[in-house]
């Protein structure tokens, strides 16, 4: 799985589609691996896995990573970060797990307008 970090973040969590990644807030900052580890963590409680089944395989040193989930298919990956449409204005609402984030995108996909 592509994840796009962005380390320095006023809270963890995830933030929604970026491209074709997934984007990670983090509080940590880019230092000696400590935001590497708070993704793991983030990852695993948004998808309910523990964060040592979390590795992340390319991408340590830089913002864009690929991530590998043991113990889940790409199917359950899909089906535990599933994305929908809600509310009136047409607000992004991903549901993970048991929480749900709103306002995930500033921007709509092409073709939505």
């Amino acid at each position: 799985m592509k994840v796009r970090v962005a380390p320095g973040a006023s809270r963890d969590g995830i933030l929604g589609a970026y491209g074709d990644a997934l984007k990670v807030a983090v509080r940590e900052p880019p230092e000696k691996g400590r935001a590497n580890e708070a993704v793991a963590r983030a990852l695993a409680a948004a998808l309910g896995v523990r964060a040592k089944d979390v590795e992340i395989l390319r991408g340590r040193a830089s913002r864009d990573k690929v991530v590998l989930v043991r113990g889940l298919g790409e199917a359950e990956l899909r089906a535990r970060l599933f994305w929908r449409r809600a509310g009136a204005r047409g607000e992004r609402v991903a549901a993970i797990g048991k929480s749900v984030v709103k306002g995930m995108w500033n921007r709509r996909p092409r073709g939505e307008d």
